[in-house]
């Protein structure tokens, strides 16, 4: 069995020095329409960001904000990572699969924050739809209690009842009970989640790097490599 951590922003002001998020606003708001802004907050069902239609050089960070290596954000929060050049090269010597590095700009008051990208994670693909076992649980980690099994034979089944569950409980979701993956990825993300999972051997990394911002949490998905 492969260990995997949830990894996530720190919310923490101790760490981020701000209430709010990070990135909190758009730097020139003349360029942003407010029918554009439901944007940067859809999925898209796990496509990457189109940069032709999302303009993500045009970021303000909170004037309170620190610079930790991964920037919390209230922009495009289901599509990946705001993070340092330093996590960028830890990340690129990782085994990591359907993942983009974009250039990004954020200022903070006016000025321009360098060796900062957005880290695009999409799903992997590689995950084994008829081995894996499905169940449909709650959404919130206190509220499981083990869930219902359900059966999920390819990513576009997972799409399809993964609305079907949400339209009948938006409390409920589609989560893996035992994942199995084909080949060995140090990050994993399911086609129709937004959450991101790291290897142990990728967080035992990043802390030995004492890179900041960074949050680990524990899942209760079992995951296995095919053999």
């Amino acid at each position: 069995m492969l260990k995997y951590y949830r990894i996530n922003y720190s919310v923490d002001q101790d760490k981020t020095g701000c209430k709010e998020a990070q990135i909190y606003d758009f730097y020139n708001k003349s360029l942003i329409k407010e029918s554009e802004i439901k944007k940067y907050n859809d999925n898209r069902k796990n496509r990457f960001i189109d940069t032709s239609q999302i303009n993500i050089d045009n970021f303000a960070l909170n004037a309170e904000a620190n610079l930790t290596d991964v920037l919390n954000s209230n922009y495009l929060f289901l599509d990946g990572f705001f993070i340092s050049n330093k996590l960028k090269i830890l990340f690129e010597n990782s085994i990591i699969k359907n993942c983009m590095f974009l250039n990004t700009s954020l200022y903070k008051y006016k000025n321009l924050i360098k060796d900062y990208y957005f880290f695009n994670v999409i799903d992997t693909e590689n995950i084994d739809y008829t081995k894996t076992i499905f169940r449909v649980d709650s959404t919130l980690v206190s509220w499981r209690d083990g869930g219902k099994e359900i059966v999920i034979n390819n990513k576009e089944e997972l799409f399809e009842k993964g609305w079907e569950v949400v339209l009948d409980d938006a409390t409920k979701t589609i989560l893996p009970k035992k994942a199995y993956i084909n080949q060995y990825t140090d990050i994993l993300r399911f086609a129709n989640s937004h959450l991101i999972y790291c290897s142990a051997l990728l967080r035992q990394k990043i802390e030995e790097e004492k890179l900041t911002g960074i949050v680990f949490e524990e899942t209760d998905i079992e995951f296995y490599l095919n053999e």
